[in-house]
């Protein structure tokens, strides 16, 4: 974990490093509109830097998804999960824009 946090809190992400994974799975996020803890946003961000990636929003719901809508959840996991034209993702690397930005805002050390 020191590599990632440090008495600040949480300095890596996982985009930094993810599109060096040359092959994953398939992924499907399922996230909550209302989520306090991680906005939609990142999910929004996540899918739009990768491919083979899908987004499940869940309206008037938080950060716990599977508890405050668990039917919705199970039939759309059911439903991944079944999917025959499932591919697996890929993540790109990030822009050059997207870099520079990192470099320059500051950092928790």
């Amino acid at each position: 974990m020191g590599g990632v946090i440090n008495l600040f809190g949480q300095y890596m992400q996982t985009r930094h490093r993810a599109q060096e994974v040359e092959e994953m799975p398939p992924i499907a996020l399922f996230w909550g509109a209302k989520d306090p803890v991680i906005p939609l946003r990142h999910g929004r961000d996540a899918v739009a830097r990768s491919e083979g990636m899908t987004l499940t929003v869940y309206e008037r719901v938080g950060h716990f998804v599977h508890l405050d809508a668990p039917e919705r959840f199970a039939a759309d996991l059911t439903a991944f999960l079944l999917d025959p034209a499932r591919k697996p993702a890929r993540l790109r690397p990030p822009s050059r824009r997207s870099r520079l930005a990192d470099l320059l805002a500051p950092r928790k050390r």
